[in-house]
């Protein structure tokens, strides 16, 4: 199979996956009570955040474990999901219209195939385009849920981020950072029949670290330093020689200490030591900060299995220092073979499977 055959393929695969996933929205009978709250989505997560109380969520849904499983049959979970759901597709459909009577399984399978039939002969660069929007829409996925769950209420505007294996950094500086919106629009041409407009603006954070030592990113990394002009730091090097540069800009005051840390999708060999990790990253951390991994399939059943260890570990450590992770599994069970051919959303090479979220005490971790 060729590698254009391979990536659309994929392509297609998630966005049937989560065309589906709209379609079923829809069919369960909330869409229309949910998109209401897309017009002015930050203003409904502002408000949700008043009337829940997130750690008492996370403990009803995991039963106290601070582990929550995606496919817990919970009335709570759902409404995460939902709508975590519907903003990944402003991501993904973006500057789509879709009239209602479309949003059925068959009409959103024909529509996809209409809209993405052309990339079958695209060029690589323009297959890349299309990449680069299935992997922000699984970044806005993560962060959804952690949003809707009250874990992360932190606004772009006031983050401080620091991120390491960051690659084209279009998860990290996009993904991470999408508003999702829907416009409604009447087809004067057809009835005046409602029309969905899948719409999203795109934040910048306050300043942003970003962190990758793969050469392949030295032009983009330079670039970016380039057109972002102090409030991003784009360093394509090793991550030791990095954070002693982010620590002397920070100890001279020239930047903030962090108080976002995301690592999406990584590898798990980047993080051979949590313990040397932790006091690596402390000293660019501000008191508090929001902290976010997150993992994927890996290549195989073994890279596979040394990334969902990883989150376990990560886990156990931050509940010794007395912290209070919550871990998002987003898998099915069985064998680590089993989990990894059952993610619950998306599809398989670009989707992610678990996520970690803790809110990091600074001074829990220097004891």
């Amino acid at each position: 199979m060729s590698v254009n055959k391979e990536a659309f393929d994929e392509i297609m695969q998630s966005f049937n996956t989560d065309g589906q996933g709209l379609a079923a929205i829809f069919e369960s009978g909330e869409l229309m009570n949910i998109l209401d709250d897309f017009i002015d989505y930050e203003l409904f997560l502002k408000n949700r955040n008043k009337n829940i109380n997130a750690k008492k969520l996370v403990k009803r849904i995991s039963k106290g474990t601070n582990v929550i499983y995606g496919d817990t049959n919970n009335s709570d979970l759902r409404k995460v999901f939902y709508y975590s759901h519907l903003a990944v597709c402003c991501e993904l459909f973006y500057g789509w219209k879709l009239s209602l009577n479309e949003v059925n399984r068959e009409a959103m399978d024909a529509l996809i195939m209409q809209s993405l039939s052309s990339l079958k002969d695209a060029t690589s660069d323009k297959l890349k385009e299309i990449q680069d929007r299935v992997q922000r829409a699984d970044a806005v996925r993560t962060i959804q849920i952690l949003r809707m769950m009250g874990l992360l209420s932190s606004n772009s505007d006031n983050q401080k981020q620091f991120s390491f294996a960051s690659g084209n950094a279009q998860r990290e500086l996009d993904g991470l950072h999408v508003v999702p919106h829907f416009k409604m629009q009447k087809n004067i041409l057809d009835n005046n029949k409602e029309i969905i407009v899948f719409d999203k603006t795109v934040k910048k954070p306050e300043h942003a670290i970003l962190i990758d030592n793969d050469p392949a990113f030295k032009d983009l990394y330079a670039s970016l330093n380039e057109n972002y002009q102090g409030r991003m730091l784009a360093f394509n090097e090793d991550a030791d020689s990095a954070i002693l540069k982010v620590m002397e800009l920070i100890e001279t005051k020239s930047i903030k200490p962090c108080n976002l840390v995301a690592g999406i999708r990584i590898d798990h060999e980047i993080i051979p030591d949590v313990s040397s990790f932790f006091n690596q990253l402390l000293p660019v951390l501000d008191t508090v900060s929001d902290f976010i991994i997150s993992v994927g399939a890996g290549h195989t059943v073994k890279e596979f299995e040394g990334r969902i260890n990883l989150i376990s570990t990560l886990f156990k450590y931050l509940k010794k220092y007395g912290l209070d992770p919550v871990r998002i599994v987003l898998h099915g069970s069985g064998s680590f073979e089993d989990q990894r051919n059952t993610p619950l959303f998306g599809c398989g090479p670009t989707t992610t499977y678990e996520i970690l979220y803790c809110k990091i005490i600074k001074k829990k971790l220097l004891k």
